[in-house]
């Protein structure tokens, strides 16, 4: 698995930070039980949004737009 994100890492365009929790510490916090998982957090360090599962990008969009 940590060998597939990091190749989804690489070939992505993201402008924005990729995290990972090689100790499950964010995962046992929010209860992640499947991957992929967004976690959308403000400038302030507060958890605005939870999107378990893929989205269109399109969708992925509009809703990082309402926080930016």
């Amino acid at each position: 698995m940590r060998t597939e994100i990091a190749a989804f890492e690489a070939q992505s365009k993201f402008h924005y930070p990729l995290l990972k929790d090689d100790i499950d510490i964010t995962a046992k916090r929010y209860n992640v039980r499947s991957v992929p998982i967004m976690f959308l957090i403000d400038n302030h360090g507060v958890l605005k949004e939870v999107i378990h599962g893929e989205l269109p990008w399109k969708e992925a969009q509009k809703i990082i737009m309402k926080y930016l």
